[in-house]
């Protein structure tokens, strides 16, 4: 803060002065009264040219009291200015320091933020993917085939079911790539339409051997998804049967 007591530096020269006239005069007063009759006597215009020399002195020197008067109060108004300046430096650098830790914690804020959305971001897709995992899940029909019996008077020939106990379906075909003489599917192998908890009859060729063959249910699910579950026929002597080999595509 800059001082608002009132400058005391260059009083001095006002009471100097103030006393150095005061001598002076009295010394001019002096010399009029011992010299009054003399003084009378002079014409007008020396005591006109009298006065003048006689207070010619006092008013230079009161002019130059002035000039050093002058002199001390720049200086003084120099320094008020310099300190000043100096004050709004500092308050400039304060404020700039401010600025500086106010962007710093606003980056760490955005950072925060950021770092919070990413996050959120990252569960809110996790969860979409788990509902949409769940969905389709749901939305799978779940095919399973019983045991194949074969036929008492002809070996080569079985006969069992394929059963669906998950959700309804469509363009339902079985695939499987016959082998001559050693095993084929017989009958309906396509299905328009195959609902949940139906149950229907699948016939096959298959030679009276230990064998072991790929097959594969395509199918629509309610979803409108072209899927397909894969599954492995095993062929025994006395019946054949088909398992699940991998889950749902």
């Amino acid at each position: 803060m800059i001082s608002t007591q009132t400058p005391t530096q260059g009083r001095w020269l006002y009471i100097s002065g103030g006393i150095l006239s005061a001598i002076y005069l009295s010394s001019l007063g002096a010399y009029v009264l011992f010299n009054w009759q003399k003084i009378c006597g002079m014409p007008a215009n020396e005591v006109g040219d009298f006065l003048a020399g006689a207070f010619s002195p006092l008013a230079f020197a009161w002019l130059v009291l002035g000039f050093i008067q002058q002199g001390v109060e720049l200086r003084q108004n120099s320094a008020a200015l310099i300190l000043q300046a100096e004050e709004l430096k500092s308050a400039a650098k304060h404020a700039g320091d401010m600025v500086e830790l106010q962007r710093k914690d606003l980056e760490l804020r955005i950072e925060e933020l950021e770092k919070a959305r990413t996050k959120a971001q990252a569960v809110a897709e996790e969860n979409a993917r788990r509902l949409e995992a769940i969905a389709v899940k749901k939305a799978q029909p779940s095919f399973s085939f019983g045991l194949f019996q074969r036929d008492s008077a002809r070996k080569k020939y079985a006969a069992g079911r394929l059963s669906n106990h998950g959700q309804s379906c469509t363009n339902v075909r079985l695939e499987m790539d016959q082998v001559p003489t050693v095993i084929a599917l017989l009958g309906t192998t396509e299905f328009e339409k195959f609902d949940s908890e139906l149950s229907v009859e699948i016939k096959m060729f298959s030679a009276n051997s230990q064998h072991t063959h790929p097959l594969v249910v395509h199918y629509t699910d309610s979803l409108g998804t072209q899927r397909s579950q894969s599954f492995i026929v095993s062929s025994q002597s006395d019946y054949v049967r088909i398992v699940e080999s991998s889950t749902q595509n």
